[in-house]
C-alpha cells in the first residue's frame, strides 16, 4: 500500500491537511474517535499533521489509504 499512500499525498502536494472527505462514502454515526499523526518531508518541505476523526470510517473517507497500515 505504500504506492497508494504516496499517490494520495501526490494529489495534495504532500500536505495531508489538504485532503478532503470523499462525498460518496457512507459512514455510520458511531462516535469512536481516532487520532492520527504524520510527520515528514515532501519535496523539501516539512509537514506535521494531526487530526481526530469521529471514527475509522471517517478517517478512511478523508485520508484514503494514507493511514491503512
Amino acid at each position: 500500500m505504500p504506492s497508494a499512500a504516496c499517490a494520495t499525498l501526490e494529489r495534495v502536494g504532500g500536505n495531508p491537511a489538504l485532503l478532503t472527505r470523499r462525498p460518496n462514502v457512507a459512514c455510520t454515526m458511531e462516535y469512536a474517535p481516532v487520532t492520527v499523526t504524520a510527520v515528514g518531508y515532501w519535496d523539501g518541505s516539512a509537514y506535521r499533521y494531526r487530526q481526530t476523526f469521529a471514527n475509522r470510517c471517517e478517517l478512511f473517507a478523508t485520508t484514503g489509504s494514507l493511514f491503512q497500515f
